[in-house]
């Protein structure tokens, strides 16, 4: 048979751990940004943790919030098709992650001032698709994009042309994207951090620990110092602004593949060389709704991977 394409939406929260500026995107801790680890928290890695179970020392670095808050990490498949097809169910839920240990790179207010320090890149970048089957078995598809093919991998500061990489920065960059506030379903971000402090001060009075108290009492202290605006209707404070950001990326996906249990959708995964572009897997996708207290960010997107149904 014809080619086609095997066609898959995802979305969900992620956490990343950060500095933000005016601190150095390097800083550990947090010392002048509005995000900071505290207590016994560990440092900052800056890495982009698709999935709650991933998230390393988790009872330590997974920070809590309202209870009535839907906001737990994990990136899903809401909807697989082939092409011109019919739904594929086998693949829905199945979990999104990106491997590697991936990373914003940007570098705050330290090199470029603007909308420049938002924009940033994702590296390295290897997107996986991994469904575990109730039956036995597993579906995988899995493929990295090195940064500039046949040349440097990853290692983007040895390039010394940005042109080369073009192609892996974002595509749009939304200030105040009503895209965003539907899919995280927050339509007042003043009142959504409203809640945040009202839940906080409550944790503060009930707990026994005095770490945990401090840590607390820091965490409501930023939202108070981060959400301060002469008018707030027309110009959030920094930590609510950050919600409605919407940063997307659109690019192809080239490098080495890997595919497990591709029999199991009715055809044959398809992933050529970098000498082979019709055979690029392609991806587009979102980040925003940044949440600086709790880590958290929405993402919402989508893979197009060549497929040979039998």
């Amino acid at each position: 048979m014809s080619e086609t394409h095997l066609l898959l939406q995802f979305e969900g929260w992620f956490q990343c751990r950060l500095a933000t500026d005016p601190d150095p995107t390097w800083e550990p801790r947090g010392v002048s940004g509005y995000t900071r680890a505290l207590g016994r928290e560990s440092d900052f890695d800056g890495i982009l943790y698709l999935q709650q179970g991933d998230i390393p020392d988790l009872e330590r670095n997974y920070r809590k919030g309202e209870t009535s808050l839907s906001n737990d990490v994990g990136v899903r498949v809401t909807e697989a098709a082939i092409e011109g097809g019919k739904p594929l169910d086998v693949l829905k839920d199945a979990q999104v992650r990106l491997l590697r240990g991936p990373q914003y790179i940007l570098w705050n207010q330290i090199v470029a001032d603007g909308v420049e320090r938002l924009v940033p890149l994702i590296v390295p970048f290897e997107i996986e698709i991994r469904k575990k089957l109730l039956g036995g078995g597993e579906i995988v598809l899995r493929r990295y994009d090195p940064l500039v093919p046949g040349e440097i991998g990853d290692r983007f500061w040895e390039t010394g042309e940005p042109r080369l990489y073009l192609g892996r920065l974002p595509v749009n960059y939304v200030h105040l994207s009503s895209e965003v506030m539907e899919a995280i379903n927050v339509f007042d971000f003043n009142a959504y951090f409203q809640r945040r402090k009202e839940w906080l001060q409550l944790e503060i009075a009930d707990t026994k620990d005095p770490v945990e108290r401090e840590a607390l009492e820091i965490r409501l202290s930023l939202i108070d110092d981060s959400s301060q605006s002469p008018d707030p209707v027309a110009s959030p404070g920094l930590i609510e602004n950050r919600l409605g950001l919407q940063c997307t990326w659109e690019h192809d996906v080239r490098g080495e593949a890997c595919f497990e249990g591709a029999d199991l959708l009715g055809g044959e995964v398809l992933a050529g060389g970098i000498d082979e572009p019709d055979l690029f897997w392609r991806t587009r996708f979102w980040h925003g709704g940044w949440d600086g207290d709790l880590f958290r960010c929405f993402m919402k997107g989508s893979l197009r991977v060549p497929f040979r149904p039998r």
